[in-house]
């Protein structure tokens, strides 16, 4: 009797329900993506560069419905112009599984000019995901403010919001909400 038990158990665990299976599949292909870069890029057609946002989906299922948007606090920043290399207005986004994508926003131009609006009259120097201002930026700015060893330069990062959202194959719903930040050129603003 014990010998049937056992099998009948063992059975069960080989073929195990398919709330399991399906659950199983559920994380299995759950799509997973993350903001992985951000920076200024001049698309092919575009007369200026834009600010781009690179995503990663790292994992086996697709990411379909793809949205991004960006904020100002809360404050959503839509854009007048779109680069032609812009997909998101174009239908249904989609990330395959392990692609990287990178989505043009808005043009640098016309963000410097929405800061200026606020009263941030600052000169946009680059585009990153920390809120230290990288190397290469300050380096840029140390050559362009300070000869001979004399003058100064000052630079600090604004942080900007970045809300994603998709869809996983299974019909889950995934919103994501995380940061990016535009380094400016502070130099004799205050």
């Amino acid at each position: 009797m014990v010998g049937i038990a056992a099998l009948a158990i063992a059975i069960y665990t080989l073929f195990p329900e398919e709330d399991v299976l399906k659950q199983v599949a559920q994380e299995e292909y759950r799509p997973k993506v993350e903001l992985v870069d951000a920076n200024a890029m001049q698309w092919l057609g575009d007369p200026e560069p834009f600010l781009t946002l690179y995503f990663e989906n790292r994992s086996k299922g697709p990411a379909k419905n793809f949205t991004v948007d960006i904020y100002d606090g809360n404050e959503k920043i839509i854009s007048k112009q779109i680069s032609g290399a812009n997909m998101l207005g174009s239908g249904n986004l989609s990330l395959k599984p392990d692609q990287e994508l990178g989505i043009p926003l808005i043009s640098v131009s016309e963000l410097q000019e929405l800061l200026s609006d606020k009263g941030r009259i600052r000169d946009i120097v680059g585009f990153g995901l920390k809120a230290n201002v990288p190397e290469q930026f300050r380096m840029e700015l140390r050559e362009k403010y300070v000869k001979d060893g004399n003058g100064f330069y000052s630079a600090n990062a604004y942080p900007l919001f970045v809300q994603f959202s998709y869809k996983g194959i299974t019909g889950s719903d995934n919103e994501t909400t995380t940061g990016l930040f535009v380094y400016l050129d502070a130099t004799g603003n205050g």
